[in-house]
């Protein structure tokens, strides 16, 4: 009965009300198995059974067939993206459906771990109320953050820049303990890749690269279907750049600002790679602002554009030999401005490798990384969703 009432709880789950003969059809259990199911299912708060005929269906005589329905609202799952500068939360359902949502600035200088999990805090707490939502009601919570994420001990590797201080904090624990909650914890560019692959432009997709591409590179590797992580979390990470001749793991959003400073003050043909003082220095137009100008045709953001095309290409053409994907997608705030890019970082991507490389912007904006700590959560929870001597825990 326990793993016949999993069973179900996995056909109702993506679906809207289904009848017994739907679930018959989906899971090869029995009649009487599957109303026995439902019924477990309904007393423990997973599922409820609906009245009337579906929309659009034609009046029966007689009693309408029973159609159950996965309770989306049985539990809720919190997703955090803290970023360098900026945190964002989301509230959703058992569906991934938001119902909440907050963003706050990190602010500058550097926060000490305290103050910027202290951020993270405020952010979710906002969500929660915007959601309506108890901490109580909350079944796990995922975060991302800008570095390589040890899956053994769930803590940050080489944060020191993107994440100072955060180096040996357990971040599965510490931004949850107002809360009472454990979490999970992964890398931006991976919870980039599972975002993708749920509900944006690597959707179904077996094998893709997801380069999150803003201010700093990282790539989620989607291999075989899953998501390939490491031995050590590491898998992705883009830190080989370095080595390359006029290569750094720096993003379209880093690379686009500094060349636009460059073009400005007379230096558009200077390629190379930014100074830790370029990096640092603030002003000048913005990735956003440089794409726009570029699509409007003017000269120094049609050159900055085929330099950050050069860059990317550098950036991808390793990555691409080595995997073969079969889908290569920009992900990350700068993704609504690709159309721009696209086409030059194909030509040269086809000078370079030697088959056809398919590029894809995204859909899902500066959310990419929140969306993919959401699935995280949704995850743990289906992993943690089983039996134990008749009882249902999660």
């Amino acid at each position: 009965m326990q793993q016949s009432a999993l069973a179900v709880l996995e056909a109702l789950r993506p679906a809207g009300p289904l009848t017994a003969g739907d679930i018959m059809e989906t899971t090869g259990l029995s009649r009487p198995t599957v109303h026995a199911a439902c019924e477990e299912l309904i007393r423990l708060g997973w599922a409820v059974e609906r009245e009337g005929q579906r929309p659009g269906e034609e009046a029966r005589t007689g009693r309408p067939a029973r159609r159950y329905e996965f309770h989306a609202r049985a539990g809720f799952v919190v997703g955090v993206d803290m970023g360098v500068a900026t945190v964002r939360a989301l509230v959703a359902d058992l569906r991934g459906v938001v119902v909440g949502a907050a963003r706050r600035r990190l602010g500058l200088p550097p926060l000490v771990p305290c103050e910027r999990l202290g951020v993270v805090r405020a952010a979710v707490e906002a969500a929660l109320r915007e959601a309506e939502v108890a901490p109580s009601a909350v079944l796990a919570a995922g975060l991302g953050v800008p570095a390589a994420v040890d899956v053994r001990t769930g803590q940050v590797r080489a944060a020191e820049y993107h994440l100072p201080d955060l180096t040996g904090v357990d971040l599965r624990t510490a931004p949850w303990e107002a809360f009472g909650w454990t979490g999970q914890v992964g890398n931006d560019a991976n919870l980039a890749a599972l975002a993708e692959r749920w509900r944006g432009a690597a959707a179904g997709a077996d094998d893709a690269v997801v380069l999150l591409a803003g201010e700093r590179l990282g790539a989620g590797l989607v291999m075989g279907g899953a998501l390939a992580r490491g031995s050590h979390g590491g898998a992705g990470e883009l830190r080989f750049l370095d080595l390359i001749p006029g290569a750094a793991a720096t993003g379209i959003g880093m690379w686009a600002r500094v060349l636009a400073r460059r073009a400005q003050a007379g230096r558009a043909d200077d390629l190379s790679v930014p100074t830790s003082a370029e990096v640092a220095e603030t002003g000048g137009p913005v990735a956003e602002e440089v794409f726009v100008a570029a699509r409007a045709g003017e000269g120094w953001a049609l050159r900055v554009v085929d330099g950050v095309s050069d860059r990317m290409a550098l950036a991808l053409t390793p990555l691409v030999t080595l995997l073969d994907p079969g889908l290569v997608v920009i992900s990350g705030a700068v993704a609504a401005s690709c159309d721009v890019l696209l086409p030059r970082l194909e030509s040269r991507l086809a000078a370079m490798v030697p088959w056809p490389v398919r590029l894809a912007a995204s859909s899902l904006g500066a959310d990419v990384v929140v969306m993919g700590a959401i699935r995280l959560a949704l995850d743990d929870v289906e992993a943690r969703l089983v039996v134990e001597d008749g009882v249902w825990v999660n």
